[in-house]
């Protein structure tokens, strides 16, 4: 299982939801207030500075710009409601699949980072890629390649970790479906941004076209694949299968109905569709590497007609179903090939229209919004992973919020695994976190176990908190059983931590006093009982009530043990 899949929660949680658009608009804020300190700045340091006339090579003024906007695209995609909770685990995992083992320690642990700190890198994703995407259409100079190098490495970042190398392993990798991976080709346009001007045209465009045959040769070799489902005929087909499922994506009707009619079409040609695909594609690769230093424009040209239709029929335009983050491959591959074809490599310089004074305060607005976006995205993100503490975001989407109360707490006079009697609040000052566990259960009650254990840690040895568990399965309610709990699961070393047990009757008073169902299914060792825990303060009087239904992995037990600090905080606790 990765990271942070533990339970059932919604990835469209509301409450998570409003503190995402919560922080975004507290960023807006800030990021407002940068530009304007920027812009004036600007103003000021450029008032007698003759404005920069120089011309631009055509393939790098288009490059910088259609690149800008799919930054800008993929910024304002990372604004979907969803990306805090579901872009770890439901579309970063998955991309995993077939991944060796190298790379899967790698996205796993990246996997758990965001789960960690899902609405804070939720944040920084959408305002760096907006940041980026404005610099890349408002600078030409070193600004420019300042920022095409931090695209490079965010680019790279994200082909790695979120892409898992653009699906290079995936045992269904496919040129149609996204493969070498959209982000790729960001890459590669950041690359050639962040050099001279004097790569462009020339350099930039035979380089660029003889990259893109390599692409489209490799892709022909994919499609050759038997295994890949594209000799197949009829619904068995993989544009056939692709189609129906992005079809009942969210997304316009009509577009929904083009795609589901088309791919059922073609795909229903089985064979003889792959084979066209197939030609396309070396055809296309063949013309792209002999002719990438002549005028000859056909490669280009087939290049982005089949791209552009695939785009739509397989790709479905890439944006739509709630967890898009990106265009998909095909769109960017056939800017990058519009951008080096031999029109644009002859063609004369460019010349932004427009009033000078005008372009150069319009530049400036843009720039400095772009650096501030960054800036404001990118210094909370850096602070937020580098704290410790992880956010609640986990629990709060698996559990919801916590009870705050004040009442007596019922006493109890249990045995602890010494076969000495513990009473509650018998330690004089201290805190005492309830919790109910089967000393039987490797599966909730294991994750339980842990969260105490990381509490009891960052609280330090000498806290003045309790951590009490009572026994929670009938049939195994024997001292032997605790004693074998606390050994697997590293209990024994936690300071102020029993585990307590008695008469059946009476720890069964002690469940139903506290309000924890205990039931155990015929033919299972493990009980079935309510995850609660409680918070008790010297006083004897219960302070917090909170449901856990603990998640499978650090990120999530993180998330919960932050929940656990604040509500010993509300409850009067100062460490």
């Amino acid at each position: 299982m990765m990271p942070g899949m533990g339970g059932g929660f919604s990835i469209t949680d509301p409450f998570i939801i409003s503190l995402f658009r919560h922080d975004l608009r507290t960023q807006f804020l800030v990021i407002c207030a940068l530009t304007l300190v920027t812009v004036l700045a600007g103003v000021l340091a450029t008032y007698r500075r003759p404005a920069d006339q120089s011309v631009e090579p055509r393939s790098r003024y288009w490059l910088r710009w259609s690149f800008g906007a799919l930054w800008i695209i993929d910024g304002v995609l990372q604004f979907q409601v969803s990306m805090p909770l579901g872009m770890a685990n439901q579309v970063v995992a998955p991309a995993s699949e077939g991944a060796p083992g190298w790379l899967h320690t790698l996205i796993f642990h990246g996997i758990g980072l965001w789960n960690q700190h899902p609405l804070a890198l939720a944040c920084v994703t959408a305002w760096v890629q907006i940041g980026i995407g404005l610099l890349f259409v408002s600078c030409r100079g070193r600004l420019l390649r300042v920022s095409a190098v931090g695209s490079v490495a965010w680019a790279l970042m994200i082909w790695v970790l979120g892409n898992a190398m653009g699906g290079l392993f995936s045992p269904t990798a496919s040129i149609l479906f996204g493969w070498p991976g959209a982000v790729l080709f960001y890459l590669i346009a950041g690359i050639w941004l962040s050099g001279p001007r004097r790569w462009f045209p020339d350099t930039f465009s035979v380089i660029t076209l003889r990259l893109l045959a390599i692409v489209l040769g490799a892709g022909a070799l994919l499609q050759l694949w038997p295994d890949r489902g594209f000799w197949l005929s009829g619904s068995s087909n993989a544009l056939s299968v692709m189609g129906s499922s992005m079809s009942s994506a969210a997304q316009p009707s009509w577009l929904a109905g083009l795609v589901l009619h088309l791919s059922s079409v073609l795909g229903g040609t089985g064979p003889l569709l792959n084979i066209v695909v197939i030609s396309w594609l070396a055809i296309t690769a063949r013309g792209l590497w002999i002719f990438s230093d002549s005028a000859e424009v056909w490669p280009v040209r087939s290049l982005l007609g089949g791209s552009l239709f695939f785009w739509v029929v397989a790709q479905d335009c890439g944006v739509f179903g709630g967890l898009a983050t990106d265009v998909n491959s095909l769109l960017p591959i056939s800017l990058l090939a519009w951008c080096a074809a031999p029109a644009r490599r002859t063609a004369a310089p460019a010349r932004v229209p427009g009033v000078l004074v005008a372009r150069r305060h319009a530049g400036l607005l843009a720039g400095s919004l772009g650096a501030a976006m960054i800036v404001a995205g990118v210094l909370p993100g850096l602070w937020s992973v580098a704290t410790s503490a992880a956010e609640s975001t986990l629990f709060y989407a698996q559990n919801g919020e916590y009870t705050l109360v004040r009442t007596p707490s019922p006493s109890f006079q249990l045995t602890n695994v010494n076969g000495r009697l513990f009473t509650l609040n018998q330690d004089k000052g201290h805190y005492t976190v309830l919790t109910f566990l089967d000393p039987n259960c490797w599966t909730d009650c294991s994750l339980l176990a842990a969260q105490v254990g990381q509490l009891s840690t960052e609280l330090g040895a000498h806290s003045a908190v309790d951590f009490v568990s009572i026994a929670a399965n009938p049939n195994h309610e024997s001292l032997h059983d605790l004693r074998s709990f606390m050994r697997t699961h590293r209990l024994t070393k936690v300071p102020n931590f029993y585990f307590l047990t008695g008469p059946t009757d009476v720890v069964s008073g002690v469940w139903a006093s506290y309000g924890i169902q205990v039931s155990i299914n015929p033919g299972d060792r493990m009980s079935v009982h309510t995850n609660t825990v409680f918070i008790i303060d010297p006083e004897g009087l219960l302070r917090v009530v909170i449901p856990d239904d603990p998640v499978n992995s650090n990120s999530g037990r993180n998330s919960t043990v932050t929940v656990l600090h604040a509500a010993l905080h509300d409850a009067g606790y100062q460490h």
